[in-house]
């Protein structure tokens, strides 16, 4: 068993309810805390329960740690620093993400008006997860890449794909502001 943060009694809705701070890997946004009711009214009951409800708050939070994605927790950090719910990998078995075009493309959107394309992405795998992030701009940490099958890590090290000329297309004609941004910053880089 890992070691837990200890219980407390807090007195929620007129009943006792044991409190225990939950592990980073199992907090999500706002939900830091795992309860249990007491079911009464009197303290002094509540605490000759505590100690069994924590048990029980502990034994949940090993089984909920048995099945973790470490490949996941490596980058949840940036997933949600782009402010992905990152609580759908767990209940739906995917992410999904709203992102613009461009920045999938790696253009840079620093003068943005507002006025963006944007995609819906489906993620439903390491690989593709790793790769959304590399393309949003993230390095993907050398621990995560640890985690994924030699032939997913590759596919990740091989040179980015060039755009389809159809996409380019649109991009230039949606955005030409952004594109001769990106060409000039990509000119001074070369020399």
């Amino acid at each position: 068993m890992a070691r837990y943060k200890a219980s407390t009694l807090q007195l929620r809705k007129g009943k006792w309810y044991v409190s225990v701070t939950k592990p980073k890997e199992l907090t999500f946004g706002k939900d830091a805390q795992a309860r249990r009711s007491t079911g009464t009214t009197d303290k002094q009951q509540a605490q000759q329960l505590q100690h069994d409800l924590t048990q029980a708050i502990y034994d949940d939070f090993d089984r909920q740690l048995k099945r973790t994605d470490k490949a996941f927790e490596a980058v949840r950090p940036l997933l949600e620093q782009e402010g992905i719910n990152t609580k759908q990998w767990y209940s739906a078995g995917q992410l999904e993400a709203t992102v613009e075009t461009l920045r999938l493309m790696g253009f840079d959107l620093s003068i943005d008006d507002g006025s963006m394309a944007n995609a819906t992405v489906q993620i439903k795998d390491h690989a593709s997860l790793y790769k959304f992030l590399s393309r949003l701009g993230h390095s993907i940490p050398l621990e995560a890449l640890g985690y994924l099958p030699l032939e997913d890590r590759e596919m990740l090290q091989a040179p980015p794909q060039i755009p389809a000329r159809d996409m380019m297309q649109l991009a230039i004609e949606g955005e030409p502001r952004l594109v001769c941004r990106r060409l000039i910053d990509l000119s001074y880089a070369a020399m």
